[in-house]
């Protein structure tokens, strides 16, 4: 689908086959294809450190939107996410 034209992004999770993702990314790089990279998890909200390394991973994997969806429990955990995304925001002020 890559080569086509067809789609604008792609959207590959953070703890897939390293080696596939960094062919991948490459190629779509070369098509003008724009990467998000996410990260789930879909039982509960890592600590900020986690969730910033992660985010940072991301980055360093050149990803053009770096993505995490958690599932919160408290207000703590929605304040965690806030100050883990506010966080990496700083380190990257002109990315989204």
């Amino acid at each position: 689908l890559i080569p086509t034209g067809l789609g604008d992004a792609s959207d590959m999770e953070l703890f897939f086959d390293q080696d596939r993702m960094l062919k991948t990314i490459e190629f779509a790089k070369v098509h003008g294809i724009t990467i998000i990279m996410s990260n789930h998890d879909f039982h509960g909200t890592p600590s900020r450190e986690v969730i910033v390394n992660r985010l940072i991973q991301m980055k360093e994997f050149l990803a053009d939107v770096p993505k995490i969806a958690v599932m919160p429990h408290t207000t703590g955990d929605v304040l965690t996410l806030l100050e883990a995304t506010a966080e990496v925001k700083a380190l990257y002020p002109s990315d989204p």
